[in-house]
Formats: structure tokens, sequence, C-alpha cells
């Protein structure tokens, strides 16, 4: 939970994303984009390769790779 919190406010601070595009779902420690974007695919791998993967245990996240299909669509980010 505390690598979440951190990462919330990392995210909020930088806003890889427009607010207006973007929620927090703490049970889940989760954020959910909402209209993805190629830009914002860009943006999101730029913000994890700067900050890392907030989670100790796998230090690097992985690039997100998406297929044409899910732009304007919804996508979920776990952190863990």
């Amino acid at each position: 939970m505390e690598n979440f919190k951190r990462f919330c406010e990392v995210w909020e601070r930088e806003k890889p994303v427009p607010e207006e595009r973007y929620r927090f779902f703490e049970p889940m420690s989760c954020v959910m984009i909402f209209f993805l974007t190629p830009n914002d695919v860009d943006n999101i791998n730029a913000f994890f390769r700067k900050n890392g993967s907030f989670n100790p245990k796998r230090p690097i996240h992985e690039d997100i790779v998406v297929d044409e299909i899910h732009y304007n669509g919804n996508y979920m980010i776990k952190i863990g």
C-alpha cells in the first residue's frame, strides 16, 4: 500500500496523463486511464523509466505496448 501511495504522489506531481482522464483505485492499487492515446503511452513509459516501478521487488517497469484497438478505450495499470 505504501508503494501505491508513493506512486500516486509522484503521478499527481508529474501528470503523465491529463487529470480529467485518470482515476486512482486504492483497493486495487491501480490507476485507470480513460480514452488512452498514443501520446499517453509515450508519457506513461517515460514516467516509469524516470521513476521506476514503485515495487522494490521489481524495480524496472516494462514499457507499456498496446495495439491500436486499445486507443480511445480504458487502460488499467496495477502498481504492486
